[in-house]
């Protein structure tokens, strides 16, 4: 039978998979991967055998790191100062041997490689060493933690130690101090984060697709004629996707739903910003805003996604939605060009392709500027145009890749 390590989160790894990935690494001479208990499940710990000729244990673990999942990552890691692991006859490393050698606790001196999991993965997350990490320091100011880091760490401890906990949680004044105590007390942040699962269940579809043919259709036909461009390059879409366009108008999302072939538009939800929902309003602005989300969430399949904080709840909603073969129409810019021109994309798109692994399709639009500006109340005739390009299929590119290779994609349609 296959060794196997079953993670905080209930994950099965397999060892030997990962030594062959680490394996390959230049400076690599052996590994070891084995489990080591820290409660609630095992941390995927690298036993590492270095001949000096390529990379820093960091650099190794992070290479190997980038061709796993997110599930199956390398948590922790120690330096092995014996030329060989202890085997049996066969040649078969003896892991109990090397648990067993780990537990005797961290080696004195210079190089010198942490068992404190945490700190491991702090070290992991922000690029500095374990050995600098004190308790008392600051996240942001100290170990450089930004705002992608961020949203790392709280996926790894959400993986590691089975914690609930937004990335809004961490901030510049957290210390290593204070989220050590969350762990240790299981500390949950109490969330209302208006997320509706049940908008996409065949009920509300039909509800979507009836009001659509009756009033929402026969209003937007009223006023603007729609040009699709590329609809043929939606044919061979065989599973979810990120529908990312460009954002002029409040009528882009409407525009892109009308574009989109019945099996496709009734499989997708929208993004919208949850600030404009949610943010600190009073009286009957509150009231309004939040019987617009009422609406839009049941009738036009609307999720938030914040700007500011909390987004990792909003990437674990895209999750399941892609789980359940559900699209996703997003707009990186985060506002309304006001000029015409594209805004720079937002860096969470990135984040979100890289996490949940599925394509994007660029959509321009143009055209809904003339129809309904940013600020008017009521829309004018006009044309509007929505052209869909070739579907982006990313592996190996960083968050800023994608964001930019995305970019130019819409830009160029």
């Amino acid at each position: 039978d296959k060794e196997l390590i079953v993670t905080g989160s209930g994950i099965n790894v397999y060892p030997d998979e990962l030594e062959a990935v680490l394996n390959k690494i230049a400076g690599v001479k052996e590994s070891c991967v084995i489990g080591v208990e820290r409660g609630g499940g095992e941390e995927v710990h690298a036993v590492l055998i270095l001949d000096g000729s390529g990379l820093a244990p960091d650099e190794i673990i992070a290479q190997a790191n980038k061709s796993l999942d997110t599930l199956h990552q390398i948590t922790g890691h120690t330096i092995w100062n014996e030329p060989e692991f202890p085997k049996t006859t066969t040649l078969k490393i003896k892991k109990f041997a090397v648990k067993e050698e780990l537990k005797k606790g961290p080696e004195e001196g210079e190089g010198a490689v942490s068992r404190d999991s945490l700190l491991n993965l702090l070290a992991r997350v922000t690029g500095t060493s374990a050995a600098q990490i004190r308790e008392e320091s600051l996240l942001v100011a100290d170990l450089g933690l930004t705002s992608i880091d961020r949203l790392e760490l709280v996926n790894f401890l959400e993986q590691e130690y089975r914690l609930d906990i937004e990335d809004s949680r961490i901030g510049p004044q957290t210390r290593v101090s204070d989220l050590r105590q969350i762990i240790t007390k299981r500390e949950k942040l109490t969330r209302h984060d208006h997320f509706r699962f049940w908008t996409n269940n065949r009920f509300c579809r039909g509800m979507r697709m009836s009001w659509d043919t009756v009033f929402h259709g026969p209003l937007f036909r009223s006023f603007a004629t729609l040009e699709v461009r590329g609809i043929e390059k939606l044919e061979k879409l065989g599973g979810p996707v990120f529908f990312v366009a460009n954002h002029l108008s409040y009528l882009d999302q409407p525009s892109v739903m009308s574009a989109l072939p019945p099996g496709i538009r009734y499989s997708c939800a929208s993004a919208a910003w949850a600030e404009f929902f949610f943010g600190e309003y009073h009286g009957l602005n509150r009231i309004l805003r939040r019987l617009s989300y009422e609406y839009a969430s049941v009738l036009f399949n609307l999720f938030p996604l914040p700007q500011t904080q909390g987004f990792s709840g909003s990437l674990k909603f895209m999750g399941r939605l892609a789980d359940a073969g559900i699209n996703i129409l997003i707009f990186p810019e985060g506002g309304h060009a006001r000029d015409g021109q594209m805004q720079p994309f937002q860096l969470g798109l990135g984040i979100m392709v890289k996490e949940l692994g599925i394509p994007v399709v660029p959509i321009k639009i143009s055209g809904t500027d003339r129809v309904l500006p940013p600020g008017a109340s009521f829309p004018k005739a006009g044309k509007v145009t929505v052209t869909f390009g070739e579907p982006l299929h990313f592996r190996y590119e960083e968050p800023a890749e994608i964001v930019e290779i995305a970019r130019q994609a819409v830009e160029k349609l």
